[in-house]
């Protein structure tokens, strides 16, 4: 089997594949290709992978590069999780928002991020599709990129490659549903909950005991309007349980990013990336330590974050059909939510079993989240189409229809300029 991960010089995700595939798989007997158009990253990335094998045992076959044609030929499973340019490419656009008087309008996948963001991340992911389609077409594509939502409604609309999305934002932690547990005073393990919506804006629609099946779903919603704390969040959640009757999954900034303007959410004035440049050269030292030994990969701060989606185990799980269940994975509708559009991008519960991913059906929504997520996934299929298909008059129209931007006047004058600003990437006609 080959694995190519791409994106594979990042310093927070692919130590985390790293873990997955072979401290916690071990898998075995395997071509794992690392690239990055920062060479320099991606080799070093392999010569950890290299060392955490050998103490691990595991028998694979490691390469960097930045050649994506070389890496992708012959590949069974494609990994990514890329953004290029993404502080830079995000400080450009906050300073036009912040300019025409509406910084909130740029978040991370929703309001105008959604479709100049998504705009520059389609660019990249379809082109690295292309390249699959005449080299390993019958890959599996395993994204964690963001606009997640809106980059697999290009992917499942104009190409045909198999791809699925991974995020966890709906699980509040690595492990599990930890914010829920710790709301109703229990271990993750001992809870199973059920969220489904899109990616960052799905909502909590079943929480049970794991070991009674016991319904505690009123008790979690009680203790959530009981809390007293002086936290905006809860706040937030509240009102939200009001208006649309439910509990938003993810934390609510995330999910703020599909509605209007909110009292007490906190709205990005940087961007949405992992670390500065401090935090990062420190911990490019701690990888380089590892990679020449003089560290032990065991317990070193590069492996600290965990690993929070894991594309790998389930290109490892799909490989040797195994069973696998994952509590949220993005995937084509096909009556998973029958209120959604049935070729929307949706996140909801899956199964793997004998190679196959099997995702949940007929899941209810409360009709106000329902109406909500039915605008988003308007807006994802303008954004796809406008994208691929470089609609300059079609990129403007998706202003007026998105919920979420409430200024109109000022959203277009911002997307005009963001549209000139990144025009070396993609233009629009």
């Amino acid at each position: 089997m080959k694995i190519v991960l791409i994106g594979g010089g990042s310093y927070v995700f692919a130590p985390s594949v790293i873990n997955d595939l072979i401290m916690k798989a071990k898998f075995t007997n395997f071509d794992f290709v690392l690239v990055d158009i920062n060479l320099e990253g991606a080799q070093l990335m392999a010569k950890i992978a290299e060392r955490v094998a050998q103490g691990e045992g595991v028998s694979i076959k490691v390469s960097a590069t930045s050649d994506r044609l070389q890496a992708l030929e012959g590949a069974d499973f494609v990994i990514t999780s890329i953004a290029y340019q993404g502080a830079k490419r995000w400080n450009t656009d906050y300073e036009i928002c912040k300019q025409e008087g509406i910084p909130h309008d740029l978040r991370e996948t929703g309001a105008l991020s959604g479709i100049i963001y998504s705009f520059r991340q389609i660019t990249l992911l379809m082109n690295i599709c292309r390249d699959m389609e005449k080299l390993c077409p019958n890959a599996i594509l395993l994204n964690v990129s963001n606009p997640l939502t809106r980059i697999h409604e290009a992917i499942n609309r104009y190409t045909n490659i198999k791809a699925y999305g991974f995020c966890n934002v709906a699980q509040c932690g690595e492990h599990g549903y930890e914010r829920v547990a710790e709301t109703l005073g229990r271990h993750y393990e001992d809870i199973e909950v059920l969220s489904a919506g899109i990616n960052h804006f799905s909502w909590i629609l079943s929480v049970k005991d794991r070991a009674t099946k016991a319904d505690l779903l009123p008790e979690y919603i009680e203790k959530i309007h009981a809390d007293t704390r002086p936290r905006a969040d809860i706040q937030v959640f509240q009102r939200w349980y009001k208006q649309y009757g439910a509990i938003a999954a993810p934390p609510v900034d995330h999910a703020a990013d599909f509605l209007p303007y909110q009292p007490n959410v906190h709205y990005l004035d940087t961007p949405p990336y992992h670390g500065n440049a401090e935090e990062r050269m420190k911990r490019v030292e701690n990888m380089k330590q590892v990679a020449n030994g003089t560290l032990d990969y065991r317990g070193a701060e590069c492996f600290n974050h965990g690993s929070w989606e894991h594309p790998a185990l389930v290109a490892v799980a799909i490989h040797t059909k195994a069973d696998m269940y994952l509590p949220i994975l993005n995937v084509p509708n096909d009556n998973c939510i029958p209120q959604l559009p049935q070729d929307a991008i949706v996140e909801v519960p899956v199964n793997i079993a004998v190679g196959k991913i099997v995702p949940a059906t007929g899941i209810v929504l409360p009709q106000a989240v329902a109406d909500l997520c039915n605008n988003q996934c308007e807006v994802a299929e303008m954004v796809a189409r406008a994208a691929v298909q470089g609609d300059r008059a079609l990129a403007f129209k998706i202003i007026e229809v998105d919920q979420a931007i409430t200024e109109k006047a000022a959203a277009a004058r911002a997307l005009t300029r963001m549209l000139a600003a990144h025009e070396d990437i993609f233009t629009m006609k």
